[in-house]
């Protein structure tokens, strides 16, 4: 028996290996020459574990994102377990250091041979012919949703081996006269993957613990052996949850973020490859599929779906025949039965189930489940466990075949079934191997554009304590966020790893909300005072890299106050004292407009940068508010509601101008800044209506205290229209909103007013303090 074990698996180490090959070979053979993506969480994860090998202090801390605050190892998916070792790894040869992009490419590949195997294993527990499970194996696991990670720059989740690793551990802790030995395996290999990324570890667990519940309440395994397998995924999460309670020092994370009614999975991205990789079967007997969004991608294949046609037709002659549990019997035997439901309920909570439609308002009050911003990934445990449940079906319908023309009928199933895996594998790696070869490895000093090279060596000749790219970005805090420059996004990290310096801007997940409202607020309007500054020494250096994307007002009078040190194509490197960068400028700002308004037009005690005089003000002062920004009263109400915070003039307004529409939000409180901010333009005409401008407080870059200013720059449809300035969120929201000290003017117009009791100035919204 070792033997024919043995010989199964150097068969499945070839057939994956020569495959591995076939599809990745010029990565395999300059493993550091390729980055797999380097647009959005691409570079980022790249970035987050070499950073954290390299220049981090402490193997709880990365500091490459988020400075001066920095972020826990958890959030960066930066792999921490492996980012960890090899770290450690470096310290000890440090030539390896340069090699840390090849090793992690490398360890996404070698995944797919490791999930092979275990898929062999498992198919071997089931009782599945050697050859068959060899080839079905290394089918499944090259279709694995997890191979497409890599070309969705999320590198901690493209580990394939993951899933199947705990699968096959608790099949033989289930059958094992041993179970503590094997359950405390199962604790550990969990913890593994907790440490890898969350997401991994946490669906592995949930599957070993449903798979335990089931196989206790219908006594399908002894009870010793279904209480380990309760016990192992419960104490791995706990264990993983102490940890992090213990060293995160990171406080005010939501408990809500964004994103499960979105990145849901649907039965096209289950029952359907995406465009990108569909075969030409697909194109030519069922049609081209259309894009879907790619968190669902979990795609089980035609042979999978083939072997439900064939059973169903064999289920309904069995029925008639009288003998169908027998079939039943065979096809869902204890434990695939037990593993198929536990991957069911997994798909239905991968659907959004019970949340969406019906009850949305639950996940509001549910703990833990609601951090979970992309339920569409619990599908990958129903994709191992129905791609396992088909091979294994198919062997079982050769098997129950009578000897003769059904039995060769049985055989041709089988084989039209591993061609349909194939041929829907091939064209998937295709597309991922055409798509990780297409960027250089940015980390390689030698592989970067001249221009971007240029400005790292200049960086490195300069003594500095951080580093920000504008446009300023600081994207994933959920309560406040400004979206990131992808060509700063890319310049940053890329200059940052070659150097050292920390990045002021940030691309990470649930970041601590006081900071994130700290770090924008001390990249806005230069006429509040930025409690950011206490963090530097005056003399601080702080480096510029402006990306040559368009900058916004804000980071526009950021550069202005820097100095040039060089330019190099697109981007401008500068440098700023940290005294010059967080500067209270409100004096000067008063001093400008005294300096210059006799220049401006005015009416009344309103004076215009430009002719044009119109203004809309609304102070809200003759309502009752709980929170006031300035004033008496503030408009208050419920975000679920369509609130109206102003019906405008169109018939003052041109067609042909741009106007900007502001208000302060009260932004404290979870979810608070989550909410649609627009125009609703109506012609009464036609009857048609439409929403073309909106905007989201979230996204504010003026924060002071516990206000926002949103802004909205919109244009108006037709003289004759219906103006509507509004605020809503979703029915399910419970929480109120606040909005003081509306105006609307023209874009390009400053308003100013001078209080003549306290001696502010109203400047565009803003009351600024000489």
């Amino acid at each position: 028996m070792n033997k024919i074990k043995h010989r199964g698996l150097w068969l499945i180490l070839a057939l994956s290996t020569v495959l591995l090959v076939g599809f990745y070979g010029r990565v395999l053979v300059a493993p550091g020459h390729y980055m797999f993506n380097t647009a959005g969480d691409g570079l980022k994860n790249y970035f987050s574990f070499a950073w954290h090998a390299e220049h981090d202090t402490s193997f709880t801390t990365f500091s490459g994102m988020n400075y001066p605050f920095g972020e826990h190892i958890d959030y960066p998916d930066a792999q921490p377990l492996q980012s960890n070792m090899w770290r450690g790894l470096c310290k000890v040869f440090p030539a390896l250091m340069p090699h840390t992009v090849a090793v992690v490419n490398l360890m996404m590949l070698a995944s797919i041979v490791l999930c092979a195997v275990l898929l062999y294993w498992i198919l071997r527990e089931l009782f599945v012919p050697e050859l068959l499970a060899v080839v079905f194996a290394v089918l499944i696991s090259f279709m694995a949703p997890q191979v497409l990670r890599g070309t969705q720059a999320h590198y901690a989740l493209a580990y394939g081996c993951a899933i199947p690793s705990a699968a096959w551990l608790m099949l033989r802790q289930w059958r094992s006269a041993r179970a503590d030995g094997w359950a405390i395996a199962l604790l550990l290999l969990l913890e593994m993957w907790l440490f890898t990324h969350v997401y991994l570890g946490f669906i592995a667990a949930v599957l070993v613990l449903l798979c335990g519940v089931f196989a206790w309440v219908f006594r399908a395994a002894p009870r010793r052996n279904a209480l380990g397998m309760v016990l192992a995924p419960l104490a791995s999460l706990l264990i993983f949850l102490l940890w992090q309670k213990l060293t995160d020092t990171h406080v005010g994370r939501t408990l809500h973020p964004t994103g499960f009614f979105t990145y849901e999975m649907s039965f096209s991205t289950l029952l359907a490859p995406d465009l990108y990789f569909a075969s030409p079967l697909w194109t030519k007997v069922i049609g081209l599929p259309a894009y879907r969004l790619a968190e669902g991608w979990s795609y089980i294949g035609l042979g999978t779906m083939l072997i439900f046609a064939v059973l169903l037709v064999v289920f309904v002659r069995n029925l008639l025949k009288g003998s169908v549990h027998s079939l039943i019997r065979d096809v869902f035997p204890a434990r695939m039965a037990i593993m198929l439901a536990a991957g069911f309920l997994m798909l239905v909570f991968a659907f959004g189930l019970p949340f969406d439609p019906w009850f949305k308002d639950w996940l509001w009050h549910t703990p833990v489940i609601g951090q979970f911003r992309a339920p569409a990934r619990f599908g990958w445990a129903f994709y191992f466990v129905i791609t396992v449940w088909a091979a294994r079906t198919a062997w079982v319908l050769w098997r129950r075949a009578a000897p003769g023309g059904i039995r060769y009928a049985a055989s041709g199933m089988i084989v039209l079934t591993m061609a349909l895996f194939a041929s829907d594998m091939h064209y998937m790696n295709r597309y991922v191997e055409k798509r990780i070869t297409e960027q250089p490895n940015y980390f390689d000093i030698n592989q970067l554009p001249a221009d971007m090279k240029n400005v790292v060596l200049a960086a490195k000749r300069v003594h500095a304590r951080a580093l920000v790219t504008l446009p300023y970005f600081h994207n994933g805090g959920e309560e406040f966020m400004v979206p990131a420059d992808e060509a700063g996004l890319l310049v940053g990290q890329t200059v940052a790893q070659h150097t050292g310096l920390p990045l002021m801007t940030s691309s990470l997940t649930r970041t601590g909300v006081e900071e994130v409202r700290e770090l924008i607020q001390g990249m806005g309007p230069d006429w509040y005072p930025k409690a950011i500054a206490a963090r530097f020494q005056p003399n601080d250096t702080i480096l510029i890299i402006l990306s040559g994307s368009p900058m916004d007002r804000y980071d526009q009078a950021t550069a202005s106050h820097a100095h040039e040190l060089m330019k190099s194509g697109p981007y401008t490197l500068m440098a700023i004292t940290a005294k010059e960068m967080f500067a209270n400028r409100a004096a000067e700002r008063v001093q400008q407009f005294n300096t210059e308004r006799g220049g401006f037009h005015h009416s009344g005690d309103w004076y215009f940068s430009k002719p044009d005089t119109f203004l809309v003000i609304d102070g809200f002062e003759a309502q009752i508010a709980t929170h006031v920004r300035s004033g008496s009263g503030a408009f208050s109400g419920l975000k679920r509601d369509f609130n109206v915070l102003s019906a405008l003039p169109a018939h003052a307004m041109d067609t042909a101008v741009t106007y900007l529409a502001s208000f302060w939000y009260y932004n404290r409180g979870p979810m608070r800044c989550h909410a649609f901010v627009g125009i609703d333009d109506f012609d009464p005409v036609s009857g048609k209506g439409a929403w073309n401008y909106y905007t989201d407080p979230r996204f504010a870059r003026t924060i002071v205290g516990d206000w926002s200013m949103v802004e909205l720059p919109f244009r108006v449809g037709g003289k004759n229209h219906e103006l509507k300035l509004f605020i809503s969120g979703q029915p399910y929201d419970h929480d109120s909103i606040w909005v003081d000290d509306l105006s609307v003017r023209v874009a390009d117009v400053d308003v100013y007013r001078v209080d003549s009791v306290s001696g502010k100035l109203w400047y565009n919204g803003n009351w600024i303090v000489p």
